[in-house]
């Protein structure tokens, strides 16, 4: 066989051919397999994120439905405004069921807390320490949403066990009403 110029034009022909075809088609579609391996691998990387964030999720979301149902609480147990005096009655039932003697009890200016009003409520109480302390365990046990703002306790110098003790008590209750702040004396 003759290695002549016909046989090196077809040669060279069949190597261009060669050429163009890897030019013109594998390297390309080379190209494009890479860009789309790459894109899978960022969206895997985001498929990732996206699953061990959403694991995060869940507690979240519990805890979202915990604080809700607190909330439910905490509104059942808000009194209407209406409310006022009988509220300040059973506070004041239960310090004399404590052996409590009540001084003057004064309404506060009542004020707006966020959704609820507050009424804040100034007692002067004397009695015994005990009676005393029993009364701010039921005081902490009523249904009412009732928080101690202010308090002032001084022993009497001439009765052993004796206190007297201005108590200043904030209870918070449902804005249906308006209040109406008075002063009574008991």
């Amino acid at each position: 066989m003759q290695f002549g110029f016909r046989e090196i034009i077809f040669t060279s022909l069949l190597l261009g051919l060669v050429a163009g075809t890897y030019a013109t088609i594998v390297q390309p579609h080379a190209r494009a397999r890479q860009q789309q391996v790459a894109e899978m691998r960022s969206m895997d990387a985001q498929l990732l994120a996206l699953q061990s964030s959403a694991g995060e999720f869940g507690p979240l979301a519990h805890r979202v439905d915990e604080e809700q149902q607190a909330a439910v609480l905490f509104r059942s147990r808000l009194s209407n405004e209406g409310e006022t005096q009988k509220a300040v009655d059973e506070v004041l039932q239960t310090a004399a069921a404590n052996s409590l003697q009540a001084g003057e009890v004064l309404l506060l200016k009542p004020a707006e807390v966020g959704e609820l009003s507050s009424q804040p409520i100034n007692l002067h109480l004397t009695g015994n320490f005990n009676g005393f302390y029993s009364f701010l365990l039921q005081l902490e046990s009523m249904p009412r949403v009732t928080r101690i703002t202010g308090l002032n306790l001084r022993g009497c110098d001439d009765h052993d066990g004796q206190v007297q003790a201005d108590v200043t008590l904030t209870m918070y209750f449902d804005p249906r009403e308006k209040l109406v702040g008075a002063n009574y004396a008991h």
